[in-house]
């Protein structure tokens, strides 16, 4: 960074990823897509990083996680707009903090940053599919048409449990899991459309 200019750094970064996401959008076979993918990666963490940086030197500390945030937000949002496709990534949230985004959904709380839950369609269902999350109520709240679950071939956990999966299936949801299908690869596409692999 004090050789090269960090502004140049942010211009090589989004001029990176804008061309590998156009070229993304034709569909290439993934053998290729996925070193896109790696490449598109590394640029944005170059964009992110030269961009914080440019802004802390204007900006309080206060200021600064304030714009890193809406920063994260428009990104999101912005995907969402573009390819008209929602998808929600809830980690290991468990029905505590489900309720705490079914209340912050029933606010408003999140629409006035752009943010609306209940456009889901895909789920990244919380916490393995274990039986501590992923409610009936919050299912009620998504429009979840795919779901994905992450967990290991015959795990101690018995992840995902029989409670989450009959859950998903009586909202009509699409299940992929990892340790029955192996690799899932969603791709989306500028269309608004998107597809289901496992690999």
């Amino acid at each position: 960074c004090k050789r090269y200019p960090k502004r140049l750094l942010l211009a090589l970064a989004l001029l990176t990823s804008s061309v590998v996401n156009i070229v993304l959008a034709f569909g290439i076979p993934f053998s290729y897509f996925k070193y896109l993918w790696l490449v598109n990666g590394l640029a944005q963490s170059f964009l992110w990083s030269s961009l914080i940086l440019i802004l802390g030197e204007n900006l309080s500390s206060t200021d600064l996680r304030k714009a890193v945030f809406i920063m994260s937000t428009t990104v999101m949002v912005g995907t969402t707009l573009s390819y008209g496709v929602s998808a929600l990534f809830t980690g290991d949230a468990d029905l505590i903090t489900e309720e705490k985004l079914i209340f912050g959904e029933q606010t408003k709380e999140y629409f006035k940053i752009g943010v609306e839950l209940s456009s889901t369609e895909i789920l990244k269902v919380g916490h393995h599919g274990s039986e501590t999350s992923t409610s009936a109520e919050f299912l009620s709240l998504l429009g979840v048409k795919t779901a994905l679950i992450s967990c290991g071939e015959n795990n101690l956990h018995g992840h995902p449990s029989k409670t989450t999966l009959n859950r998903l299936l009586s909202v009509g949801a699409t299940t992929y899991r990892t340790d029955t299908q192996g690799h899932i690869l969603v791709t989306i596409f500028p269309t608004g459309e998107y597809e289901v692999e496992t690999i």
